[in-house]
């Protein structure tokens, strides 16, 4: 069961960022749920035919449904995480709900495709039934999409944001910015300097390496402007999605609402 935790609000220096601006940023994080439970439905059935309307539209309900649930698992164990100031645990799960954007990106990407109706059913099948080839957990042969196919194809589809440099402003993709904090937050999971020498340790002036306790205040820009973009653009994708010709706002299927 998904408890929905909500953040235990803490203070950042006003010189990085003010307090109303921090407590706005704290709503959007603990609102996330409410945003996106109207896109989560059970009981899917996708046994329809192929020349039906509903059978893309189950489909697309069943992908949407699945990855947005598993995101808000993601987003409890993020605020949890940030709760109990475990920044290790933080960016391990923020790696995870990046790539969330990255996949209702390419299913906007791909509905929107001129493509035949068994290039679109291979797709979809790949998408919720493929699997990255491991140890004995392996499940078919099918092979998953490759997340980084993801990031691509949603720059295709999402809008551009104005970012301010030192001397200009520059308009950039959000996919691309998502897609670079998602390769900055993978450095946190990796036997490298900012997993040992950042996060959990570092070396003072006299040169001896030195045990840090967790500071979410201080990682503050590391992980909010990460955590906030994903979440605009998830909750941009979804509307785009079910607003969608092939998806028509499920209007041929009768599934309920998980969250009703």
């Amino acid at each position: 069961m998904i408890k929905n935790t909500k953040i235990i609000r803490f203070i950042i220096n006003e010189k990085i960022e003010s307090a109303d601006s921090v407590a706005m940023d704290f709503d959007i994080i603990d609102g996330y749920g409410d945003n996106i439970k109207k896109y989560i439905y059970d009981n899917i059935d996708i046994m329809q035919s192929i020349d039906e309307p509903a059978f893309f539209q189950s489909r697309i309900q069943l992908s949407l449904s699945s990855i947005l649930l598993r995101s808000l698992y993601l987003k409890e164990g993020i605020v949890i995480a940030l709760n109990e100031n475990n920044l290790v645990s933080l960016y391990s799960n923020l790696k995870s709900f990046l790539e969330i954007p990255a996949m209702l990106g390419y299913i906007l990407y791909t509905i929107g495709r001129d493509i035949s109706k068994e290039e679109m059913l291979e797709i979809f099948t790949d998408l919720t039934m493929g699997n990255k080839e491991a140890g004995a957990l392996s499940m078919g042969s099918r092979k998953a999409i490759n997340i980084i196919t993801m990031f691509e194809k949603s720059e295709l589809v999402l809008p551009k944001k104005e970012l301010e440099t030192e001397d200009k402003k520059n308009l950039i993709n959000v996919g691309q910015i998502i897609f670079d904090f998602y390769k900055d937050v993978c450095n946190y999971g990796h036997p490298n300097y900012n997993a040992h020498f950042n996060v959990v340790g570092n070396f003072d002036k006299n040169g001896a390496w030195r045990i840090l306790e967790g500071k979410k205040e201080e990682f503050w820009g590391g992980y909010k402007p990460h955590l906030l973009t994903a979440i605009e653009a998830i909750i941009f994708l979804c509307e785009k999605i079910v607003n969608h010709s092939k998806a028509s706002n499920f209007t041929n299927l009768k599934n309920k609402l998980y969250f009703s």
